[in-house]
């Protein structure tokens, strides 16, 4: 009954069922957001409407202040620890990534990370836990999460694939040019993905194929503790490179 009614209520919403292409629903205590693209000609206008979770009635409706170059530059982000989602979008005129928290009134005001800007946002599998990364235009790579007291997007991490030395990694490090550039000839773009370890806590990898040594070269982010592991050697994070 209850997404008849979610249906019927998106359709039938005042001059909106012609120009909105509804994309995403995210799932709060009370309240279904459904998340839609409005076509400009150079670009997409996000537009959100909340509804009623029992009954599907519309709550609220209303356009967002954005301009993004793709569907996929927006992300959902819930968060067991939090009762509200933040959409979380790369802003095409600025670069920098802006989020929203999301409330059944639809009143809240974004708000913009201004200590990077990206090219890219990816969705790695652990936008659940309000995890997800960001490419800057060199290719270097950041993991970023909602805050859960004010869900507001902040960057945690950078996969800067730094080794410290030991036993195994110093005979290795000549050749395996670890701590390389974002991008550089010696290795293969890197490749991002996530999940969730056995008792749910979300994990981020980074893996690449390394020229040099002829392997495949695959770095962990574990989100308790802050450490990452690497293929060989043991890479333990700096506290100048641990974002707070």
């Amino acid at each position: 009954m209850c997404s008849f009614l979610l249906h019927r209520e998106l359709i039938t919403e005042p001059r909106r069922r012609s120009s909105v292409l509804y994309a995403k629903l995210v799932m709060a205590e009370s309240t279904i957001f459904v998340v839609g693209l409005t076509k400009s000609i150079k670009s997409y206008t996000l537009h959100l409407v909340s509804l009623d979770a029992s009954t599907g009635s519309l709550i609220s409706s209303v356009g967002v202040s954005s301009s993004i170059t793709s569907p996929s530059s927006f992300l959902a982000l819930t968060s067991a620890k939090s009762p509200h989602p933040t959409l979380a979008w790369l802003e095409d005129t600025d670069s920098y990534i802006h989020s929203l928290p999301l409330k059944s009134d639809l009143k809240g005001k974004s708000t913009k990370l201004r200590s990077d800007m990206y090219r890219e946002i990816k969705d790695v599998g652990v936008s659940d836990a309000g995890v997800f990364m960001a490419l800057k235009k060199d290719s270097t790579a950041h993991v970023l999460r909602m805050n859960v007291k004010d869900g507001v997007v902040e960057n945690i991490w950078e996969f800067d694939n730094s080794v410290c030395p030991n036993p195994i990694s110093l005979l290795y490090l000549p050749l395996l040019n670890m701590s390389r550039q974002a991008e550089s000839p010696d290795n293969t773009p890197s490749i991002y993905s996530g999940g969730f370890d056995w008792s749910g806590k979300p994990y981020v990898g980074s893996y690449h194929y390394s020229h040099a040594l002829g392997v495949c070269l695959f770095f962990l982010y574990l989100t308790y503790p802050t450490l990452t592991f690497p293929l060989i050697g043991c890479n333990i994070p700096s506290p100048r490179r641990q974002r707070p």
